[in-house]
């Protein structure tokens, strides 16, 4: 178990670090290439459209991994929740497609400050992006479960590669880097992608067994679990990195929130590529290793991983204050725009940090204690929030609370590894 655990985080490390440096040289090059404002606008494009595939996936796929052994049983339930995405999918798309038709003028009033830079065939692009990595996701999601993680690793090195090869082509031929121009690819890469993951997938679904007797999930069940997941998929977008970015372009305009957000990009490198391997590999072996094991060497698996995991996190929490100490003094950058790096790095940091007890609860289906948690973070958060609007209170004293509400979260999230544990 172990071999094949490491053999795993091994090739999804590799693939992602590959990934990772790949889209940060593009990033590079294209923050010197544009206008910060234009940066600043691609990245906020970008931030709102993972935000929106976040949140119109309603849970589902943190809900794969606690029901994949029922759903794989045979044939019929994998026919069954593959018709539910497609359903899922489709009225995604239709309430997409009328916000996009009937709202246009209002989203031109509200993005007033770009509308030189944003028409209708752009927000026609960004419609389709939504549809195509929503889809995407879910099929990386199922596979990962599939451990076909060699493939993804390839198709994901080979999509970033050639998204950057297309738009810098296209750069080198018309000396000019427009939003369509850094979108469009991304449908063709992702229509690829698709195809290529969609067929590991029909792989997967001929050698399932086609029995007859079914062990699908209660409804009621898999509805509570997925109400709860979609809860805790709410919680992390609202304080997700992708978040902050559009909460920094609306604060401090496109062209500073360029800065911070190219500067983050830097700084947080190493540890979203090690947070989101550890992140999709630890959800696959937690799940087998709860149906095949016992709850006690899952707990086991489970120690070991987080304690290697969080110790290479406090690495990286130094190596980020030197980089940001350096980046001061050689006067990069501001001392305001130090505040909202920090802040910028201690919110993903958090997340990541509980990244493999979230995991954990989930693949034994006890999202509510994730749900408690995250509940509580966001009353904390609004009752903040309305205070510090009646009062006109800096802002940042509302980051402040909610890092140390985040803070007091992850030991009772710990606690209750440890009820469990108990009882294993």
């Amino acid at each position: 178990m172990y071999t094949s655990f490491f053999a795993t985080l091994t090739i999804n490390s590799i693939a992602h670090f590959l990934y990772k440096m790949i889209l940060l040289t593009h990033q590079m090059f294209l923050y010197q290439a544009i206008s910060s404002d234009l940066y600043g606008i691609q990245s906020t494009i970008f931030a709102i459209i993972y935000m929106t595939i976040a949140l119109t996936n309603f849970g589902f796929d943190e809900t794969l991994s606690p029901f994949f052994y029922q759903y794989t049983h045979n044939k019929k339930n994998f026919t069954n929740i593959v018709q539910q995405f497609l359903i899922q999918i489709f009225i995604v798309g239709l309430t997409l497609a009328f916000t996009m038709l009937y709202n246009i003028n209002n989203l031109h009033e509200y993005l007033h400050t770009i509308t030189t830079n944003c028409n209708r065939y752009l927000f026609m692009i960004v419609f389709i992006v939504c549809i195509v990595e929503s889809i995407k996701k879910t099929l990386t999601t199922f596979l990962q479960l599939c451990f076909f993680t060699q493939h993804i690793a390839i198709s994901q090195v080979t999509g970033i590669f050639s998204y950057v090869t297309i738009v810098w082509s296209w750069y080198t031929k018309t000396k000019n880097i427009s939003l369509e121009s850094l979108f469009f690819p991304m449908i063709i890469i992702g229509l690829l992608e698709i195809v290529y993951l969609s067929t590991l997938g029909y792989q997967f679904y001929q050698k399932i067994p086609n029995s007859s007797d079914t062990n699908i999930p209660k409804p009621s069940s898999y509805l509570q679990e997925r109400v709860l997941n979609y809860f805790f998929q709410i919680h992390k977008v609202i304080f997700s990195p992708n978040t902050l970015t559009v909460v920094f372009a609306y604060l401090l305009g496109f062209s500073q929130a360029a800065t911070v957000k190219f500067y983050t990009n830097l700084i947080t490198l190493a540890y979203t590529c090690i947070a989101k391997v550890v992140g999709v590999t630890t959800g696959a072996i937690f799940t087998h290793v709860k149906a095949t094991a016992s709850n006690c060497q899952l707990m086991l698996i489970f120690r070991s991983i987080t304690k290697r995991y969080i110790h290479f996190l406090y690495i990286l929490a130094g190596t980020t204050a030197i980089i940001i100490t350096l980046g001061y003094y050689n006067n990069s950058i501001t001392t305001n725009m130090v505040r909202y790096i920090i802040i910028f790095f201690i919110f993903g940091f958090l997340e990541n940090y509980a990244i493999t007890y979230e995991q954990l609860f989930l693949s034994l289906q006890k999202s509510y204690i994730l749900t408690n948690v995250h509940g509580c973070n966001m009353l904390i958060t609004l009752v903040t929030l309305y205070y510090i609007q009646i009062t006109n209170y800096d802002p940042l004293h509302l980051c402040t609370i909610i890092i140390l509400g985040k803070i007091i979260s992850l030991r009772y999230l710990h606690k209750s590894m440890l009820t469990i544990s108990t009882y294993t």
